[in-house]
């Protein structure tokens, strides 16, 4: 779990957390955490509350760091705006924690972050979510042309009712921001409407965007059938910067798709440690690894995928899935 110069100190109580959880004792477990995170040294605490969430979830034994009392309402530090917004996050308050942002970033920043997480949302059908924070932006800026498009999108995607095409070519011209672009485009793909996106797209790369841009290229080769090309160029992307995550977990997911489980687990298995707070990253792991009848292996990453997730369906889902193949050992596990 841990090693090197962190024995003897918040790395032994780690360990010691773990060993207490798999032995049933919570009480010891929460507090070796508590004892844990005290003794980390950084002022950043983020690093060592994820560790502990993916072992005990969200519970006492961290909530007492995020109490709202312990922080000076005027004078937040950027630490403490980080860690109290993921924990936010984690706790799917996405309103509080791009509002808390607010207090110390510009407009802009909380724009691009607010953008990227409402089409997280979207793409795991958590509406609701996505409602939560095109209303914040409303808030923190009226006139903000994300926030009205986005509450329209969401509202469209609910009710199955698609937009008119030509009032999307319409809002073209007043979309500014990469944020805004970023929302047209994810319309215009889930619609199917092959000129608007051909034109976000060139819009999106004269803005420097090159990145995501290349993400949505190889999505819509994929949606085409054109599988080598699509894999190709994500591979490109991680050959470019094996950092980010986002070119992982595209490729991992058209990997599950081909039915290629092995590669998809080592693709997988490099997302969870890119992001050990992504609970996508390890639901494909879990995935992965059940396509290929490692079940028990698969709960276990299944669990950190549950704890991350606050329960997320699709977890719920594939836990019952496996839970019932061990119910029939004998039959090999589809993954739909």
């Amino acid at each position: 779990f841990v090693d090197g110069d962190k024995i003897g100190s918040w790395g032994t109580c780690l360990n010691l957390v773990l060993a207490y959880q798999q032995q049933g004792n919570i009480a010891q477990a929460e507090h070796y955490a508590q004892q844990a995170i005290a003794l980390y040294p950084a002022e950043d605490k983020d690093p060592i509350l994820e560790r502990v969430g993916l072992v005990l979830g969200e519970n006492a034994a961290t909530d007492h760091y995020f109490a709202e009392e312990d922080f000076n309402e005027k004078n937040y530090t950027a630490i403490q705006v980080k860690n109290l917004s993921n924990h936010y996050l984690r706790q799917n308050q996405p309103y509080h924690a791009l509002l808390l942002q607010s207090q110390m970033y510009p407009f802009e920043k909380i724009e691009k972050n607010a953008g990227q997480l409402a089409l997280t949302y979207i793409d795991q059908q958590d509406y609701p979510l996505a409602e939560q924070v095109f209303e914040v932006m409303q808030v923190l800026s009226p006139e903000n042309c994300l926030s009205k498009i986005g509450k329209d999108y969401v509202q469209s995607l609910k009710n199955g009712k698609a937009p008119e095409k030509s009032d999307l070519i319409q809002l073209l011209d007043s979309l500014l921001s990469v944020s805004e672009l970023k929302l047209m485009l994810h319309m215009a793909m889930v619609y199917a409407f092959e000129g608007v996106v051909e034109t976000v797209l060139e819009r999106l790369e004269s803005q420097g965007a090159h990145y995501y841009a290349a993400l949505r290229r190889a999505l819509l080769e994929q949606q085409k059938g054109e599988i080598r090309s699509a894999i190709r160029r994500l591979e490109g992307l991680i050959k470019e910067d094996e950092t980010r995550l986002e070119a992982h977990i595209q490729l991992g997911n058209i990997l599950l798709g081909e039915g290629d489980f092995v590669s998809a687990e080592k693709i997988f298995n490099i997302a969870c440690q890119l992001s050990g707070a992504d609970w996508y990253a390890y639901y494909g792991y879990a995935l992965s690894l059940a396509g290929q009848d490692q079940l028990e292996q698969a709960k276990y990453a299944l669990s950190f995928a549950g704890r991350l997730s606050s329960g997320h369906p699709m977890v719920v889902d594939l836990m019952n899935l496996i839970l019932a193949q061990e119910a029939q050992p004998a039959e090999h596990m589809t993954i739909q």
